[in-house]
Parts: structure tokens; sequence; C-alpha cells
């Protein structure tokens, strides 16, 4: 929405020699035509560079104030030509808010309106001839302008799909490995603890049946059995819990420091470790707020936030994109509410027009595997 710095160096110059030409008829006369001229110059000049410093300002009234500044330098003494040129950095900007076909109308109205006072004199036909010459550069500058805004919708839409890929792969690489811990945990216990248990108890039936020298060795038998099951629940039991122990590790992974949006991590100490069905869910909730802020909200920054307050885990993700007025829940929004809730949980969305996009998902502590 701003000029690119092209154009601003372009329109600053031609302002600048502009100015030449105002402060050059002020020397000359100073009248009342000449100030209204120099006003005219200095209007200009605030629009056009407050689209280049102000971060929020009214871009349509920008260029009627520009506009309208260009038209009156326009009929000062002999048609300040760089008054009409003022018309061309106009034009130049007007892609950036307007269709191709109310451009048209923009250049079409503001050079009649420059052109006109040239109407009364008796070069008719040197005054339509000049209008038509700045009518083709302005058109030039329009589909000079409309190329660099294509380019740079391009140029976002194509990070937008390059994020939104990212999140994908990460995804997949996190229920990949979230699986294959999953079943390796369950191999262990299915298949290694079925033995083992078997193991202890024929060795528990041998303990009370043999005598002697023999009951010693298998007494040892049996205390180590009785060992290697312990180590291999512990061991089934860490495999489970890597899932909670790596939710920070997965929420910094979202995390970078270029692309669109920039995603900003904050977690709680202590509040890194949770239960695995918890931590699997507020990651996929992590991670789908990042997506629909890269596809949808348009947003430059999505800061999420994980913490531990009153027994619960409250994991809350907030966007600066455009927001709505109302939400419509597609099949991410229900996805993130259906897994939160089978868990106890809420799911709480706000946003509005110019707001941004806030999701709040609350899971009680202590869940059911």
């Amino acid at each position: 929405m701003r000029p690119t710095r092209l154009l601003m160096l372009a329109g600053s110059l031609v302002w600048v020699l502009a100015g030449v030409a105002v402060a050059r008829n002020l020397l000359v006369a100073t009248d009342a035509r000449a100030i209204v001229h120099a006003a005219a110059w200095l209007g200009f000049g605030l629009a056009f560079f407050a689209n280049v410093v102000a971060t929020r300002i009214n871009f349509r009234a920008s260029l009627a104030l520009q506009t309208a500044s260009s038209v009156a330098l326009a009929w000062g003494p002999d048609r300040d030509t760089f008054g009409l040129a003022l018309l061309v950095v106009v034009a130049g900007q007007l892609p950036a808010v307007f269709s191709f076909r109310a451009s048209l109308g923009w250049i079409a109205a503001q050079t009649a309106l420059a052109f006109l006072p040239g109407l009364r004199d008796a070069y008719l036909w040197s005054t339509v001839s000049s209008s038509l010459a700045y009518v083709a550069f302005q058109l030039f500058a329009v589909g000079a302008a409309t190329l660099a805004e294509n380019e740079r919708l391009a140029r976002e839409e194509l990070a937008r799909a390059n994020n939104h890929l990212e999140a994908l792969q990460q995804r997949l690489a996190d229920t990949t490995r979230e699986a294959e811990r999953l079943r390796i945990a369950r191999e262990l216990h299915d298949a290694l603890g079925h033995q083992l248990t078997a193991l202890g108890l024929d060795l528990e039936i041998a303990r009370h049946s043999v005598t002697g020298e023999a009951a010693a060795p298998v007494q040892r038998a049996r205390v180590l059995a009785s060992a290697l099951m312990a180590s291999l629940r512990e061991t089934v039991t860490e495999l489970r819990e890597d899932a909670g122990r790596d939710l920070l590790t997965s929420l910094n992974g979202l995390a970078r420091s270029d692309g669109s949006p920039r995603v900003e991590v904050l977690v709680q100490e202590g509040a890194g470790r949770c239960a695995p069905p918890v931590a699997f869910a507020l990651l996929r909730v992590a991670q789908e707020i990042v997506t629909n802020a890269t596809r949808h909200s348009g947003a430059r920054t999505v800061r999420i936030a994980l913490s531990l307050i009153n027994e619960t885990w409250q994991l809350q993700g907030t966007d600066d994109g455009s927001g709505r007025a109302r939400v419509c829940e597609g099949f991410g929004l229900s996805g993130m509410r259906e897994r939160v809730e089978s868990l106890g949980g809420t799911l709480e969305i706000q946003t509005a027009p110019g707001h941004g996009f806030t999701v709040i998902a609350t899971v009680p502590r202590e869940v059911r595997a």
C-alpha cells in the first residue's frame, strides 16, 4: 500500500523541480495566485511523503489531495509542466488501491481537470494533443505499477504457500515421530513385557520347587527378571512421556526468524512438560493457529503463549492480521475445538475487523491418557 522506492525517488525529484518553478514565480510576483500555487506544491509533498512514512493513513484521501494539488499547479502560469508531471506520479500510485478500470477513470478525470483551462484558448489542438500525451505517460506509469503490484502479491502468495508447506511438513514429521515412539512402546510392552511376565512366573514356581544349591541361582534369576520388568515399564513410560517433554521443543520449532508470518513463542517457566495427550493436542492447536494465520489472515506476526493457570493448561495464539466480523468455523477450527473438548477443555475464539485473530485453548492439567 506504499509507493515503491523507485517511485518515491522519481516523485521526489519531480516535486523538487516543481518547487523550483513555484519559487521562481514567487520571486517574480508575490500575488494570491502564486501563494495558492505554493500551498498546492506543499500540499502535494505532504500527501505524497505521508504515504511513505505514515503507518496509518487514508490512502485514497491522500491521492485525492495529490491530484487536487497537481491540477492547481497545472493551472499555473504557462501550464506548469512539472505540475502536469505530478499527475504521472499520482497515476503510478493508483494500482495499489484501485482496480485497473478505476485507475483509468481516475486518470481521465484528473487529466480533464488539468487541461480544462486550455480548452478556452485558441490553440485547442495543442491542448488536446498535450492532454493525450500526458494520458499516455500516465497509462505507462499505471502499467508499470500494476506489474510491480502483481509481482508483490505473487511473492506474498508464494511466501504464504511456502510457510503452509513448511507447517504441513512439520506436522507430518511430528506425527510420524509420535507414531513411531508409540509403536515402539507398544511393542516393548506387549512382546517383551508378556515374555518377562511369563519368565517371572516360571521362576517363582521354580523357586518353590528347587532346593539345595540350585535355589540360590533361581532366586537371583527371579530378582533379575523382576528388575528387567521394572526397567521395561520405566522405558515404556519414558517413551510415552516424551511427547510432553517435547512440547516446548516442538513449539519453538514453529518459530522462524524469517518468512511471514513471524512466529514468537513464550512459554511460562516450568510449563513445558505435560501429559502426552495434552502435549499432542496443544501442539496441533498451535500448528493450526500458525497455518490459519499464514493462509487467511495476512498477519505479519503470530504470538504463541503457553502457561499453567489454576491447574489448567492454557495455550493462546494471537496474530496481527485483518480479523473478521464473525467466525465461520471450517475444518481447521472445528478440528481444534473437537481435539480440545475431547480432553475436557474449551476453545475460545476472539476476532474483529482490524484487530487480528485470537485463539485460547484451555485443557485440564490431569486428563486420562
